[in-house]
């Protein structure tokens, strides 16, 4: 039987021992706790897949602790909280499900109806987290590139949006380093485009494993990628940009019999509190540099004359 996690919250030591005992043999794991800082802990420690929460009277507002309870659950998951009260007053029952309850019961009952209403926010859950889980994969499909599992164009720009927002009002720069594989589609042509789809994956890898986890990295079509780094002035841009070109640079790509080795051009731009641009500005100026290092010859790294001390890397 799959695991099912319970968070018990309520003020008797004796009545969470009793519930503990009658639902562990149904497959329950029980974590009995009084309302306060033990909730935190027990939703912590535990994570459960329901909490019940006993509703007593006497202690200030008897739903507080629901309150409570409902802001500490993250909002991406589905914990269902089950009061028990201890008389059927119908104003504070409406006003349990108004806070956050999504089921009930009223004492006294019995243990079986108990478990019979677990059973049917088990099955509420259940249905809850499949929904929940085929969202995201939907969410992360449509920011994805399909091949490379970078980001795509649309999110590249949604997250560079945010980051250039930044720059003027905390003064931290953004650089942005656009480049392409040259010669691409000579290894499309003598090799095929899964030798071609290959290399481009391995690209892929070797940017995730040598940038960090706030870069934002990108496929931006075809052979195209853009890395937006955060935090990164145009001094910092040409460093990382060049340490990529060596890496790809040294790497050969196999595939079956097919060993390839490529190069990158690379163009790069930075964004700063004293020079702002737009992001398609931006993106332009970094492109516009990408075009000056092929012209040059291919395998090298570029920035546009009149931003970089007036020449070239």
């Amino acid at each position: 039987m799959e695991e099912r996690r319970l968070l018990i919250v309520g003020r008797d030591p004796a009545e969470l021992a009793q519930l503990k005992t009658s639902l562990e043999p149904r497959g329950y794991s029980v974590l009995g706790t009084p309302p306060g800082e033990g909730v935190w802990q027990g939703l912590e420690t535990l994570k459960p897949h329901i909490v019940v929460i006993d509703v007593h009277r006497g202690f200030g507002d008897p739903l507080e602790e629901l309150v409570r309870i409902k802001e500490m659950i993250p909002g991406d998951v589905f914990v269902p909280v089950f009061a028990l009260y201890p008389d059927k007053v119908p104003a504070e029952i409406i006003r349990g499900f108004q806070r956050g309850t999504d089921d009930f019961i009223v004492r006294p009952f019995e243990l079986f109806e108990l478990i019979l209403r677990l059973e049917v926010l088990w099955r509420m859950k259940t249905l809850q987290d499949q929904l929940l889980a085929t969202n995201k994969r939907l969410h992360a499909l449509s920011i994805t590139d399909d091949l490379t599992g970078l980001c795509n164009q649309g999110e590249f720009k949604r997250r560079m949006t945010i980051e250039l927002k930044r720059v003027p009002r905390f003064r931290v720069p953004v650089a942005v380093i656009f480049f392409d594989v040259d010669h691409f589609k000579g290894v499309n042509d003598s090799h095929g485009h899964a030798v071609g789809s290959h290399v481009l994956k391995e690209i892929a890898r070797i940017l995730v494993a040598n940038l960090r986890e706030t870069d934002i990295i990108c496929r931006y079509g075809g052979d195209e990628f853009v890395i937006g780094l955060p935090g990164c002035d145009l001094a910092r841009g040409v460093e990382t940009a060049e340490r990529l070109r060596e890496l790809v640079k040294m790497s050969l790509f196999r595939l079956g019999p097919a060993e390839v080795q490529v190069t990158l051009s690379i163009g790069v731009e930075a964004c700063t509190a004293e020079q702002t641009f737009e992001l398609d500005t931006l993106l332009q100026r970094a492109d516009s540099a990408l075009y000056v290092a092929k012209e040059q010859g291919r395998d090298r790294v570029r920035v546009l004359d009149a931003v970089y001390g007036g020449k070239s890397p």
